[in-house]
C-alpha cells in the first residue's frame, strides 16, 4: 500500500491527469485494521475500485479463496465493509465475480453469480460479472 499502490494512484492522478482504478482481493481491513485504507486511496487520486467477491457467502469464499487461515472467520464480511467503506467517501465502487464453466471446476465450488450480484446490490454496490478466459 505504502511503497506501490499510493504513491503510483497519486503520479498516475497528478502527472498524467488519468483516471485510477485499484482491482482488489478487499482485504484491506484485514490487513490494515487500524488505518482508513478507503479514505487513504481517494486521497491518493483513485477514483474508483473493483473488489472481488467471488462468492456468495463466507464458506464458499474461504473454500475458493482460500484466505490464511486466523483470517477466514472474518474475511468474506471485511470485503464487504470494505466495499460499503469505499461507496459511502465516494468511490465508483463494484464487486465482481468470475463465472467459470462447471466442467472447469474439478471440486464443483463455483461462486452462484446471480446471488453475488444481488447482495452487491443489495448493499448498494455496484456488481461486474467477470468472464473466465482459458489460456489454453
Amino acid at each position: 500500500l505504502d511503497e506501490i499502490v499510493l504513491p503510483a494512484a497519486k503520479i498516475i492522478k497528478e502527472e498524467y491527469r488519468k483516471n485510477v482504478r485499484i482491482n482488489t482481493n478487499g482485504h484491506a481491513l484485514i490487513l490494515y485494521p487500524k488505518r482508513n485504507v478507503a479514505e487513504e486511496i481517494k486521497d491518493a487520486g483513485v477514483d474508483a475500485v473493483s473488489i472481488s467477491l467471488n462468492a456468495e457467502n463466507s464458506e464458499k469464499y474461504n473454500r475458493l479463496c482460500r484466505p490464511k487461515f486466523n483470517m477466514q472467520k472474518r474475511v468474506y464480511e471485511k470485503v464487504k465493509k470494505f466495499g460499503k467503506a469505499c461507496k459511502k467517501i465516494g468511490l465508483k465502487t463494484e464487486f465482481t465475480a468470475v463465472e467459470i464453466p462447471r466442467k472447469i471446476i474439478s471440486s464443483g465450488i463455483i461462486a452462484n453469480i446471480e446471488k453475488c450480484r444481488k447482495i452487491s446490490l443489495g448493499l448498494g454496490i455496484n456488481f461486474r460479472k467477470r468472464d473466465y478466459i482459458n489460456q489454453d
